[in-house]
C-alpha cells in the first residue's frame, strides 16, 4: 500500500473547528491518543540521506487509558506535494522488547517528536489533528491506496484542499521529524 499524505500547519482555532466540520461530512472520530513517536538510526544506512524512516510509535489512549505500539517503516518520499511513500506498519504487543531487538541489532534511537493527536476516519481517508510538542498545531490528511491508484490520490488529496479553504491552510512540505530536528539546530 501507498500512503500519500499532506500536512498543513493550522492555528489552533482552526484545528478546533473541524471535528463538527468532519462529523458533517460522515467521517468517524476513532481515536484521540497522546504519541510518542522514537525515530531509529540504521547502523549501516543513512536514514536522514535515503529519507526512510524507521519509526516506533507508542499511543496511549486518552478516553479509555489503553497503549498500543506500532513498528513502521516508510519508504523514499516521491511526492513534490506532500508525502508519497510505501509504508509497512505492523502492532507491536511490547514496546519495550521491541526497543530492546532494535538496540541489539545496532538501530540508535535518534529523534523523539511527541504529539496529541485526534483521528477522524471515512473509507480511506484519515484526518489527523495534531498538536505537536514544541512545534504547534498541525492537519495531516492521509490516504491509503495501491501505488497503481497513487495520481488519483492525490488529486483526491488536492480537492479535499480546496474544501479546507476556510481554513486558510498553509502546506508543510516537512515530517514533523525534519521539523523537530530544524527546531532543534
Amino acid at each position: 500500500m501507498r500512503e500519500v499524505e499532506i500536512k498543513l500547519r493550522c492555528d489552533p482555532a482552526g484545528l478546533a473547528a473541524l471535528p463538527a466540520y468532519l462529523d458533517a461530512r460522515g467521517y468517524q472520530a476513532e481515536e484521540d491518543g497522546e504519541e510518542t513517536d522514537r525515530y531509529y538510526r540504521h547502523p549501516d544506512r543513512d536514514f536522514q540521506a535515503t529519507r526512510e524512516v524507521l519509526r516506533l510509535r507508542t499511543v496511549r489512549d486518552l478516553r479509555d487509558g489503553t497503549t498500543r505500539a506500532l513498528l513502521t517503516y516508510k519508504g523514499r518520499n516521491r511526492a513534490a506535494l506532500g508525502q508519497s511513500r510505501e509504508e509497512l506498519e505492523f502492532g507491536v504487543s511490547d514496546p519495550e522488547t521491541a526497543e530492546a531487538v532494535l538496540d541489539r541489532l545496532g538501530f540508535r534511537e535518534a529523534d523523539r517528536v511527541r504529539k496529541l493527536r485526534r483521528t477522524f476516519r471515512r473509507d480511506n481517508r484519515t484526518f489527523c489533528l495534531d498538536t505537536v510538542e514544541g512545534l504547534g498545531a498541525f492537519l495531516e490528511i492521509e490516504l491509503l491506496c495501491p501505488e497503481a491508484e497513487e495520481a488519483a490520490g492525490r488529486q483526491e488529496l488536492t480537492a479535499l484542499l480546496a474544501e479546507l479553504d476556510f481554513l486558510h491552510p498553509a502546506v508543510e512540505p516537512k515530517t514533523y521529524l525534519e521539523l523537530t530536528r530544524a527546531a532543534g539546530e
